[in-house]
């Protein structure tokens, strides 16, 4: 009976299930990914819908490395630890079992963190460049952002490819002459993600689980303080054999935001992280504001445009059923999990590169305008591959639709130019 109270909270007070096409559960989670430690798979399992079998292995990688006390993502490598200002390898890279040194790069003010503790001065959102901040009265209460690569990637770019950014072209290679060519990618199992923090203020309602750990924030970059960080978004992105362009997928908190197409009068008796019910001014959604004398941004009323990232109706559906599914299992043997809810993923047909030509992206699939409301509150009406595209020819290879090298200390996300 212990293990339902936090499911039966997380219910009484959020958002529940979704309304899905059957009652039958055709997309499922699968509980074992909570607790098994079999190698992840490397391509997209068969079994169920296209749709489908592609949100399922973004799911099973994110319960992986978010489950537990000490979730796995927190021991990998921050992108400081590689890449300086000039988005250039480091002399020295930081060896990959002492991350949290990385940090150490950002600023002299920043203590010598221990296990799993972060830093960051990173507020500016991919896409807009604006900062968001949430709804809280604490004196800090910007968004903070870390973004980091798992063990394979970061093999890849320190050892085996030895990654060199080209400021002049604004592509990405390798310096190892192997790896060289049109064809050049990051190996299958590469992941990168980029997670999205709240300050939980010291006197907190705690009833809202979060995946929490210890920070040291800035955002000025100037005197880091420490507090104590709440995960509300999480970016996942997984490279396979089959799709170098990567698979694309979004976590966020459950109550972080509503949903724009509802009635959000409805939803008073939710305390939202990102949306003031009782908001009397400069209350437009997803609208960026700032205060006209002192030029200082204000709290943005943050709603959700797509909750399953649209596509078909398939996808909509899969995505429904396979929250549903992880809903009720993590809430079971993983609460706090329960309280994060999938916002689909994206990835290209056949794996062609993401090309934008003419204003028009190459043909791609699953949830097609896949946002996050915490990561690009202002431009939902894109998808990932607005900014990550790369056209397959010269230079140009998958290598630079990631742009985990741009994303480094005194810089906010850099936006590659869309090529027309």
């Amino acid at each position: 009976m212990k293990k339902l109270i936090p499911l039966l909270l997380i219910l009484s007070l959020g958002i529940g299930l979704s309304n899905a096409s059957a009652q039958t559960v055709e997309c499922p989670f699968d509980p074992a990914w909570l607790t098994s430690n079999k190698e992840l798979p490397k391509k997209v399992q068969t079994g169920y819908g296209t749709e489908c079998n592609f949100h399922r292995l973004v799911m099973q990688y994110f319960a992986y490395e978010t489950r537990g006390s000490s979730p796995e993502f927190l021991e990998w490598m921050p992108v400081q630890g590689v890449f300086g200002p000039d988005s250039q390898l480091l002399p020295t890279v930081v060896a990959w079992n002492h991350p949290e040194e990385a940090f150490q790069k950002i600023s002299t003010d920043i203590p010598k963190l221990e296990k799993n503790q972060i830093a960051s001065n990173l507020t500016k959102q991919a896409g807009s460049g604006h900062p968001l901040l949430d709804q809280s009265t604490d004196l800090i209460n910007y968004t903070f952002y870390d973004v980091r690569m798992n063990e394979t990637m970061y093999n890849f770019i320190t050892k085996d490819c030895k990654l060199y950014y080209n400021s002049t072209t604004g592509y990405s290679s390798c310096t190892n002459p192997n790896f060289k060519g049109d064809k050049t990618r990051y190996p299958e199992g590469s992941v990168e993600i980029k997670v999205a923090w709240k300050v939980i203020p010291d006197n907190a309602n705690t009833i809202n689980p979060f995946i929490t750990t210890t920070g040291w924030v800035s955002h000025t970059g100037k005197d880091y303080k420490p507090v104590t960080l709440g995960m509300v978004g999480y970016h996942l992105v997984i490279a396979t054999k089959a799709h170098p362009e990567f698979i694309w997928g979004t976590f966020e908190h459950r109550f972080n935001s509503p949903n724009c197409h509802t009635d959000l009068s409805a939803s008073s008796k939710v305390s939202w992280s990102y949306y003031n019910l009782n908001c009397e001014t400069n209350c437009e959604p997803n609208h960026f504001y700032t205060n006209p004398k002192t030029k200082e941004p204000k709290k943005t009323q943050v709603c959700l445009v797509e909750p399953q990232g649209k596509g078909d109706p398939e996808n909509i559906d899969a995505v429904k059923k396979i929250n549903n599914s992880f809903f009720i299992q993590a809430g079971l043997k993983q609460p706090t999990l329960a309280a994060y809810r999938f916002g689909g993923s994206l990835w290209t047909k056949g794996g062609v590169p993401p090309i934008i030509l003419a204003g028009k992206l190459s043909p791609q699939t699953g949830s097609t305008l896949l946002a996050n409301s915490v990561a690009e509150t202002y431009k939902q009406s894109e998808n990932c591959f607005a900014c990550h595209n790369y056209t397959g020819e010269g230079g140009d290879t998958a290598l630079n639709v990631s742009h985990i090298n741009f994303v480094v200390p005194n810089k906010s996300a850099a936006i590659k130019k869309v090529k027309k």
